[in-house]
């Protein structure tokens, strides 16, 4: 019961950020950090499935969609990590 608790406490959180548009002030913000690391030209919206997919038409080129396939394999990797490791520390 404590973990649902937890559980939709978080997504709850997670859909706050999204209506509001704060995920877009974080993610300004990431971008403006990177920038000052000295990366040049850097918008983490261009490595966003999301912002990956909604350039995606009938008329795409072979490199769009090869882009766009990249960062999904990427986050797919990323996700997988991430959730193994969650699992592993529960003892699940």
């Amino acid at each position: 019961a404590r973990r649902q608790r937890q559980m939709c406490i978080r997504d709850r959180i997670i859909a706050v950020c999204m209506c509001t548009g704060i995920f877009t002030l974080i993610f300004s913000g990431i971008n403006i950090l990177i920038e000052k690391i000295g990366v040049k030209n850097f918008d983490i919206n261009d490595y966003l499935i999301v912002n990956q997919i909604s350039e995606l038409d009938l008329s795409a080129s072979a490199k769009t969609v090869g882009g766009a396939f990249a960062v999904a394999a990427v986050w797919a990797v990323v996700s997988l990590i991430a959730v193994y490791g969650v699992f592993k520390r529960r003892d699940i």
